[in-house]
């Protein structure tokens, strides 16, 4: 088994202003996902990016350049009521019910990124604000290392084709937890003979 199950795994996607490390978040998504690959439950917040570091002029265009669907991410984001503290609190208490709720501390399961950038984002985010990170580092799982390890043990990638919109935190994160179940289900296979 490459990580327990006692935990459900988490997987989490933001959306941003720029790819600088302390970039504006304009949206978090996230869902506990069972071995199957299957939701069990999710999480979307979008983040209103004033009081954060201002966008990047690319990235800007960037989402601009998306047509109807960049459009309507940043006015979401612009007309949120959240702001990056409020957001982060809430994306913290949701976590916390995916593991043992009654301790009242960190999310203590597998919670995967897609790279590293979106764990820089949320990590300085939660630094900035002066709140506790609601998971711990030990537990934080590269989702594109799944990948890749599996290939590598002759898994067909082909198989993920994405079938959900992307750029949107909530789908990407669903999209990411079947490709990383999918993938890990394949590599226990080959470990176990």
């Amino acid at each position: 088994m490459i990580f327990g199950w006692e935990e459900n795994p988490v997987s989490v996607d933001l959306e941003t202003l720029g790819l600088h490390p302390f970039a504006a978040i304009i949206q978090i998504g996230a869902v506990s996902f069972n071995r199957k690959g299957e939701v069990i439950s999710e999480f979307k917040i979008n983040v209103n990016p004033k009081g954060q570091r201002a966008p990047d002029a690319d990235t800007i265009s960037w989402w601009l350049d998306q047509g109807e669907e960049g459009a309507t991410m940043l006015r979401s984001a612009y007309s949120s009521v959240f702001d990056i503290e409020s957001a982060l609190a809430q994306f913290g208490g949701w976590l916390r019910t995916q593991s043992h709720p009654e301790l009242f501390g960190p999310f203590d399961g597998p919670i995967l990124f897609r790279g590293n950038k979106d764990l820089s984002w949320l990590e300085n985010a939660y630094d900035k604000a002066g709140i506790e990170v609601p998971f711990k580092f030990r537990n934080v799982h590269e989702q594109r290392q799944f990948m890749r390890t599996a290939v590598y043990l002759g898994f067909e990638e082909e198989s993920m084709i994405r079938l959900t919109r992307t750029h949107d935190a909530l789908n990407d994160a669903i999209w990411q937890a079947k490709c990383a179940a999918a993938a890990v289900r394949h590599m226990d296979q080959f470990i176990q003979g």
